[in-house]
């Protein structure tokens, strides 16, 4: 007599284990997915802070302006911040970038001194906005921020476009980071369902960390 072992698994006995192996896996990647963007989220802070930080040092070697204010033909984000590699701040695109984004894909490539460092951050290789035309006593107002959709003071944002590398995506729960004039960097929320696509404001007041700067700046587009 064969052995159970012998005779193996019956047609319906692997559907249900096949089933089985289904069910778990589709338990799990929501979970993963949950894990994969917490860490590209802390990868985000992580690269802001360090540009919070360039820029910052760029300011109190320059009397607190920043390069857009120095240098006049720094007309959007990814000249400005090409600018501290030619005051030897930076030496690296690579925390320009930003995980899940198609604006924020440095291919490493900064060229030299000697042509003022032309192949740094050229199109798609950088993520981040930037306030122009203020310095580094304004307050505490937003420095810099992920690309937006619209692209303006107050900028707006799409949670619809989560997980998209695209502008104006959010993370999950409308979540984007910016980056303060303090040096701070964290996730400031788009509220769910908003169709404009605001930062909401914090506790109760009526204007965000954007609306609330009484003189607008300037926006530094990405390129």
């Amino acid at each position: 007599m064969k052995t159970r072992i012998q005779q193996g698994f019956t047609l319906i006995e692997l559907l249900v284990v096949i089933t089985i192996i289904a069910i778990l896996a589709g338990m799990a990647l929501p979970a993963f997915t949950k894990i994969q963007e917490r860490g590209y989220i802390t990868k985000g802070i992580s690269n802001g802070k360090q540009v919070a930080t360039y820029l910052k040092i760029y300011a109190s070697d320059n009397n607190g302006s920043y390069p857009d204010t120095v240098v006049t033909t720094a007309t959007t984000a990814n000249k400005a911040f090409r600018e501290m590699f030619i005051a030897t701040i930076a030496d690296t695109e690579t925390v320009f970038g930003c995980p899940s984004s198609d604006y924020g894909k440095p291919d490493g490539n900064i060229g030299s001194a000697s042509d003022s460092f032309a192949a740094a951050l050229v199109t798609k290789e950088n993520h981040w906005e930037m306030a122009g035309g203020i310095s580094d006593s304004l307050g505490n107002c937003p420095l810099i921020w992920e690309c937006s959709v619209s692209e303006a003071w107050d900028p707006t944002f799409d949670p619809s476009l989560v997980g998209k590398p695209t502008k104006g995506r959010t993370w999950s729960g409308g979540k984007v980071i910016i980056g303060m004039n303090d040096g701070s960097v964290l996730t400031y929320a788009v509220p769910a369902g908003s169709s404009a696509g605001k930062i909401k404001p914090s506790g109760s007041a009526s204007t965000n960390i954007f609306s609330g700067v009484t003189s607008a700046p300037t926006v530094l587009k990405v390129e």
